[in-house]
């Protein structure tokens, strides 16, 4: 549940917000732009059936938000064991989203996805859940990075998901892992530091 911020309650709340961990996932259809040009019939159809692939996949988690052809999910740390997952399994259900332009009425899409420490779950709607933080802020730029059917993660998931792998007696059914590639040092805007990236680039 987000905290709601206004002008009136901003110096009390922020003192009693409990900064929290999560993963974060930006998802964005490719050529989004262009894809106008083929009618309003043919660009909506597709967007849809894309946002409602994606969704299926990563039942049960929820997206938190749309922001134009891109879809924003948070999962607090406390409910990936909740919802009876693992960072891992998340993680491969991302990457085989960047296969599943195969079907029809679903684009490639491209994925931004970090884990990300200090959160503040704030918003300053009524009514609307939020999460703010520098992480967050870093995923969105990583999806941005990324190419069409490319994953792009920061190291602080990849060290999780390493940790998660070799918890696993089964973890070589979980393949994708093996296929990350990095790290690379990268400057990326707003961020003052250096930030190694990870890349899984689609087959």
């Amino acid at each position: 549940m987000s905290h709601l911020i206004t002008n009136d309650n901003f110096l009390h709340k922020i003192d009693q917000i409990e900064r929290i961990d999560g993963l974060c996932i930006f998802i964005d259809i490719v050529d989004s732009t262009r894809m106008k040009f083929d009618g309003a019939q043919v660009w909506i159809k597709e967007i849809c059936g894309t946002f409602s692939s994606i969704q299926v996949r990563l039942e049960p988690v929820q997206p938190l938000k749309t922001i134009g052809d891109e879809l924003m999910y948070f999962i607090p740390e406390s409910e990936i064991d909740a919802l009876g997952l693992t960072t891992l399994k998340i993680f491969e259900v991302l990457c085989d989203l960047l296969t599943f332009d195969r079907f029809e009425e679903v684009r490639s899409v491209r994925i931004g996805a970090a884990w990300c420490s200090g959160v503040y779950p704030i918003t300053f709607r009524a009514g609307v859940s939020d999460y703010y933080g520098l992480d967050i802020d870093l995923c969105a730029r990583l999806c941005n990075l990324a190419a069409e059917r490319e994953l792009i993660i920061n190291e602080a998931l990849q060290m999780k998901l390493t940790e998660d792998f070799r918890k696993l007696p089964d973890g070589q059914n979980f393949h994708f892992i093996l296929k990350l590639r990095g790290p690379w040092p990268m400057r990326i805007k707003g961020i003052e530091h250096y930030v190694n990236i990870f890349k899984l680039p689609c087959d």
